[in-house]
């Protein structure tokens, strides 16, 4: 049983051929085999039968015409016959002998005439059951001349007339003798199996075996004469054997057909079904099933598991719709999450500037505020280039400065670093942060440098490090920012600007990003590591991970 679960659908018509098909073939054309030759042994039997029957029947006729014979010679006539020498004496007791034997030895259809003949005054008698038999005489009449007259046993002799044998059966006493005549082929049971297996057969009388290995012979045991017969090798094919080939012949045309009909509608369409559902097994799940010529319930099939996939795709559509739909939400709530204070103060500085007249120094700080809220409120889905981060920054720093702010920016870029991509504001948050905790009162300095490098599976990752003089993190910040679980995000009351972006990283990148917070001396330093991202077009949520 575990073979058969192993068996692939386009190897099943295969099997069934190997196990079913040539078997069965086979056994067809051994039961037609074995048919045809018990046909042929019981005809063989039927031939050999009548042989026997033939042999039989014809050494008791042999028998037979013997008695008749000797009690021809037990009458006082036949006795006159054979002592006699006067011509006209054997004439009388000839006839006389004649007469009264010849109805007896006659009535056997083998004796084909009789002959009565004295040897002392020439005397020679015969008498034919037939006109034809009448050609014989001469021939008859030398043979018996020949034949001893010694005793009165009888003697079967066997002698060829025109190539044909006769059985002469002689009697004979002084001068006289009784020679009855018998031709085997005219023995009614041979003339009959003759005349049935004329077509299929054939029996005859020879006094020499014949050497011809298909000729069959017989001895006949009281005589030196042989039966021999011979049969075709081989025999017309019966109407059941007719009747049996043409139903071989018929299954073995339609079991073929039958099987490369099914192939065609059942197996090559549950094939190709099985290798569009090993594709899709393995992930594809774009891959549909073609439409296929099978039976209805095959169709049908087929029909319900593209409905089904086509099913699933709209709902892992819908799914990750709703999805992308909650993260982009996310984005923007995180993006626009800032504290409202820094443009009241900005609200403040401007008003004090325009009631001093100082209308340049209102102008560059509207200016500056202007870019700084057009980049804090950026499409939220799309990259930016690093280059236009460093550069809000810069706005950032300036409108800072506007503001009574001595900060000091420094920036440090290896090769295309500026034309890469990043998050809006995962720099400027850190910026704006290290502005803000700030606790030395002296002039700020940050630094930010941007370096690529290559990870150990050769994928090209960006490196940003953010570093600032304002006195480090304090301690409780590190542990808690660096033991934070973003897979259960909860909204903070604090420190909320490094945890928007820790999150942003995580929707987007997921386990490839990395925000480490840490301290350095008097310096608070914040390495950032992100995949190498060179597409401004690409939209944030292509990263976000959609399980």
């Amino acid at each position: 049983m575990k073979f058969l679960k192993h068996i692939k659908l386009n190897n099943i018509f295969n099997y069934v051929t190997v196990f079913l098909l040539i078997p069965f073939a086979v056994t067809l054309i051994l039961l037609f085999a074995y048919t045809a030759y018990t046909t042929r042994i019981h005809q063989q039997g039927i031939f050999h039968t009548a042989a026997d029957d033939i042999a039989e029947n014809v050494e008791a006729s042999l028998v037979g015409v013997m008695n008749e014979t000797r009690m021809a010679t037990y009458s006082n006539d036949f006795i006159y016959f054979c002592n006699s020498s006067s011509y006209e004496s054997v004439d009388r007791y000839g006839q006389t002998v004649m007469a009264e034997s010849q109805t007896g030895i006659f009535s056997y259809p083998e004796v084909v005439c009789m002959v009565l003949n004295n040897t002392s005054c020439g005397y020679y008698l015969p008498s034919f059951r037939s006109f034809d038999a009448l050609f014989l005489r001469q021939e008859m009449e030398d043979i018996v001349g020949t034949l001893s007259a010694e005793g009165t046993a009888a003697v079967l002799t066997v002698r060829e007339v025109n190539r044909l044998p006769y059985i002469f059966c002689s009697i004979a006493d002084r001068y006289g003798s009784i020679t009855t005549v018998v031709d085997p082929r005219k023995n009614p049971v041979y003339a009959n199996y003759c005349s049935i297996y004329k077509e299929n057969a054939a029996f005859d009388f020879s006094v020499s075996v014949p050497e011809d290995r298909r000729v069959f012979s017989k001895a006949l045991p009281l005589v030196e004469l042989n039966l021999f017969y011979s049969y075709p090798a081989r025999y017309p094919l019966s109407g059941i054997q007719i009747t049996l080939l043409a139903v071989i012949l018929f299954l073995l045309v339609l079991i073929p057909l039958s099987l490369w009909a099914l192939t065609r509608s059942i197996s090559k369409p549950l094939n190709l079904i099985s290798r569009s559902m090993e594709a899709i097994t393995a992930g594809d799940f774009d891959q549909r099933i073609p439409p296929v010529n099978s039976i209805d319930d095959i169709c049908a099939y087929a029909k319900g598991i593209n409905m089904m996939l086509d099913a699933v795709k709209r709902s892992k559509e819908e799914e990750i719709d709703s999805c992308m739909a909650a993260v982009q939400a996310q984005l923007q709530y995180f993006q626009l999450q800032i504290r409202p204070h820094f443009y009241l103060n900005c609200m403040k500085n401007l008003n004090s500037l325009i009631d001093l007249k100082e209308y340049d120094k209102a102008q560059l700080l509207i200016y500056a505020l202007s870019k700084y809220i057009s980049h804090a409120f950026s499409d939220a889905k799309t990259f930016i280039t690093i280059r236009d981060e460093l550069e809000a920054i810069q706005n950032y720093v300036e409108l800072c400065n506007s503001l009574a702010y001595e900060i000091h920016l420094e920036f440090k870029l290896s090769g295309e670093c500026a034309g890469m991509n990043c998050i809006p504001m995962s720099l400027l948050t850190f910026v704006e942060n290290s502005i803000k905790h700030t606790q030395t009162g002296s002039a700020l300095t940050v630094s930010i440098s941007i370096e690529t490098f290559y990870a150990g599976n050769s994928e090209k990752k960006l490196k940003f490090t953010i570093r600032d003089s304002g006195g480090g993190f304090p301690e409780e910040v590190l542990e808690q920012q660096n033991h934070v679980d973003l897979k259960k995000p909860m909204y903070r009351r604090s420190h909320i600007g490094i945890f928007n972006v820790r999150y942003r990283l995580f929707l987007v990148f997921g386990d490839k990003a990395f925000l480490t917070l840490k301290n350095d001396g008097p310096s608070a330093v914040v390495e950032i590591v992100t995949p190498c991202e060179q597409s401004s077009e690409r939209q944030l949520y292509e990263y976000t991970n959609r399980g």
